[in-house]
């Protein structure tokens, strides 16, 4: 009789390895996404700080300027060229600029979080690690 020999191992082995390989390429090109997701969100937490900052310098501007605006209108109402009403008014808008930029510097800190997470030195500030 005729004996026909089929490598069984041989492809076993070949299919494997194949498999493997696909592995390994799937494995590399998720780590290459996740590394572009970290990229991306870095670069948009840090657009976002720097924007942030600039908000909060002009906030802070706005309300140096209502502080100012207040306090003249006291002199004035010391002085009786004005009503408690206008002082009051006054008031109110020096509270809304302050108010517009504390909620700046929150969204700031929120922001650096995100930056700092994103960068993974979160752990390692905040616990002395390296």
């Amino acid at each position: 009789g005729v004996e026909l020999i089929i490598p069984f191992e041989k492809k076993a082995q070949k299919s494997d390895e194949r498999i493997a390989q696909l592995n390994l390429k799937k494995t590399q090109i998720e780590y290459e996404q996740r590394k572009d997701d970290i990229k991306k969100e870095v670069e948009v937490a840090w657009l976002q700080l720097q924007n942030l900052q600039e908000q909060i310098s002009q906030a802070s501007q706005v309300l140096d300027l209502e502080k100012n605006k207040l306090a003249a209108k006291e002199k004035d109402f010391r002085l009786g060229r004005t009503d408690a009403n206008q002082v009051i008014l006054f008031q109110q808008d020096v509270i809304q600029a302050q108010v517009q930029y504390l909620q700046l510097q929150s969204q700031f800190s929120a922001v650096q979080i995100q930056l700092e997470l994103a960068v993974g030195n979160l752990l390692s500030k905040y616990n002395g690690a390296s």
